[in-house]
């Protein structure tokens, strides 16, 4: 009796507990606008909802599972008290199939059907081919044709059979094809599959309020597996005329939720960077022993990569599309396309690679060739669990941060469509219009801004090595645009020339661009075979070299150009080196270099002079050029 006495009290604390403790409630929210960084982006959510009397516990769910818990600020407004916000995952929620997974699975069916058509023909030849080969027995025993309906028949037996074994070898190869671009949907697909399978983030947020009232949320967090990184379109009609500049940014993400129509800025900032300034350690010498050895990535570094490409694959082979390569210390970046391959021109002083990609095991390498593929591990790591809590206790508007930064403040007037936002530390760009960027991690190319760069023009040329003229700009008051380090394509006279880089880290006041070769100047270097001549002086052997440049501008503008030649430089004292002439070219002794500064009119042609005379000992086998 006293047991059924006992029981009964715990069931019915139980169900008071029940009845008090309130229900978890669903609140939907919205991607209200994204900061994108380098690497990284700052999304924020707005949610809204109807708090009935009492507490309430709200859970806000799809967030990224890329999230760092750390950065996560929950800002309240309305009247209520925010007792408490929790930060968890959800392992079991089933995503609905994306637009792009949809289709993509629609693609792969019909790919398929066409194999299935491409081979039920195979079929057919192979049939038809057997039914000629099984008949080449003509006519019985008793009956003869004539010779040339042998021919005839014979004829047609091996045309046909030609023409089977042809047909068969363009099918069999366009199966092949197909094949193939079916396991690229396929591995596309799976890693989009995969991205959906992905945990998703949640935030539980505990309210209370004395009466019925609207509550509006808004998160902020940061995510990774993201961020974005500047190219350029660098057009010069005429050299006569500004370079038109087309500022974009190349902008990926793989962070789990899709950043449909929202508005998008751009920082050159890099909130994971380290804030504080670094301190200089005493200089000892001799030089004292570190306590330890610093890992450093393997590989031999190669100072002359300047253009690295490769493929990206898993352990199996197969190609991974959307991997991130970023070179270290840089803006400079790429994403993988559908077969794995990337390519990144190679700043001066670059010296690493940073690869990412969701799943897999970060890698870092050095650059030591042209050419690095690179096979990525899938991650042991498992996706923890992060609890950030906080107590409100006041009404009104309520702002909880978990983050120790101090808030940023928003402007007080909405910015002008395409405006530029400078703080003391970073730039952002702000977009015009909403934008789209599906979490697919493929490269979308988005226009910042479109500008023109006053620029001075220069023609360059080593017709001693190459006898073609390079054309150089030079930018003044370039800070202003905020331009960081790009790829840049170059376009000259509507004519699109290649990439270039425009590297901002090295230059001061005027910004270099390299724009190529113009093939509207015309050089030619050659050997005056009267002015050059060897003689005997005593114990002395002299040589004579003399070299005629020509130098035309055939285009319809004056252009200056600058000529680069060289006469050799004496390291031991027994060989003398005496310029003769250089047709008012400037000579730096210590390197040879002879140099001519031209301004050229339309049509107009020069013609330069290089002479010199070396003199060295009768017993010395010298080459001299």
């Amino acid at each position: 009796m006293r047991f059924l006495c006992s029981f009964f009290c715990l069931l019915s604390v139980l169900a008071t507990q029940a009845q008090t403790s309130p229900q978890e409630k669903t609140v939907p929210s919205k991607i209200e606008r994204v900061t994108v960084f380098l690497q990284g982006a700052q999304v924020i959510h707005k949610a809204e909802t109807a708090l009935s009397p009492g507490k309430s516990v709200l859970v806000i769910k799809g967030l990224s599972p890329q999230m760092d818990p750390a950065s996560l600020k929950t800002t309240a407004t309305g009247q209520f008290t925010l007792l408490s916000v929790n930060h968890r995952r959800n392992y079991s929620e089933q995503r609905e199939k994306t637009a792009r997974v949809t289709a993509l699975e629609q693609t792969i069916a019909l790919t398929q059907d066409t194999v299935n058509l491409v081979k039920a023909h195979l079929q057919v030849l192979d049939q038809e081919a057997a039914f000629l080969q099984a008949n080449q027995s003509i006519g019985g025993k008793d009956k003869a044709y004539a010779l040339e309906e042998l021919k005839s028949i014979s004829t047609f037996y091996a045309t046909r059979l030609r023409q089977i074994q042809e047909e068969k070898l363009g099918l069999t190869k366009r199966v092949q094809d197909l094949e193939k671009r079916i396991r690229q949907q396929q591995n596309q697909l799976r890693e989009f599959q995969q991205a959906q399978a992905q945990v998703s983030g949640e935030v539980v947020v505990t309210v209370e309020a004395e009466a019925a009232t609207k509550a509006v949320f808004e998160l902020s967090y940061l995510a990774n597996q993201c961020g974005w990184f500047p190219n350029y379109d660098l057009k010069v009609r005429s050299i006569a005329e500004p370079i038109a500049l087309s500022y974009k940014a190349g902008v990926y993400q793989n962070t789990g939720e899709d950043w449909n129509n929202v508005r998008l800025r751009f920082s050159n900032a890099t909130p994971n960077e380290s804030s504080t300034a670094p301190v200089l350690p005493p200089y000892y010498l001799p030089p004292v022993p570190p306590p330890y050895s610093y890992q450093r990535p393997a590989g031999i570094y190669n100072p002359n990569v300047r253009r690295v490409t490769g493929k990206i694959t898993d352990e199996k082979g197969e190609p991974l599309v959307g991997v991130n390569i970023l070179i270290r210390g840089t803006a400079l970046g790429a994403v993988t396309d559908l077969d794995g391959n990337y390519s990144l021109l190679v700043p001066q002083g670059a010296q690493s690679l940073e690869i990412s990609y969701t799943g897999f095991q970060n890698q870092e390498l050095i650059i030591s060739s042209e050419r690095m593929d690179v096979r990525l591990s899938e991650s042991s790591e498992q996706l923890s669990e992060v609890v950030v809590t906080g107590m409100g206790v006041s009404r009104g508007r309520v702002s909880l941060d978990t983050r120790q930064a101090p808030k940023r403040e928003e402007p007080a007037a909405a910015p002008p469509p395409s405006s530029t936002l400078e703080t003391a530390t970073t730039v952002e760009f702000e977009l015009q219009i909403p934008f789209t960027v599906p979490s697919d991690g493929e490269k979308y190319t988005v226009v910042l801004a479109n500008v023109s760069l006053n620029a001075s023009y220069e023609y360059q040329v080593v017709p001693k090595l190459e006898k073609s003229a390079y054309l150089t700009a030079f930018v003044t008051d370039w800070e202003q645009h905020n331009l960081l380090e790009g790829e840049a394509n170059l376009f000259f006279e509507d004519t699109y020339l290649g990439r270039s880089l425009l590297d901002t880290r090295l230059v001061t006041d005027t910004l270099k661009l390299s724009l190529g070769r113009d093939r509207g100047v015309s050089i030619d270097r050659q050997t005056v075979r009267e002015f050059t001549r060897r003689s005997f002086v005593g114990a002395k052997k002299t040589e004579t070299r003399t070299y005629r440049i020509l130098v035309r501008n055939a285009k319809a503008q004056p252009i200056k150009i600058v000529v680069y030649d060289q006469i050799p430089v004496s390291r031991n004292k027994e060989i003398e080196v005496t310029p003769i002439q250089l047709s008012g070219g400037e000579l730096r002794s210590e390197t040879g270099q002879v140099t001519w500064t031209l301004q050229l009119a339309p049509g107009e042609q020069k013609e330069l002079l290089l002479q010199y005379e070396v003199r060295y000992p009768k017993g010395m086998n010298l080459k001299v050029e």
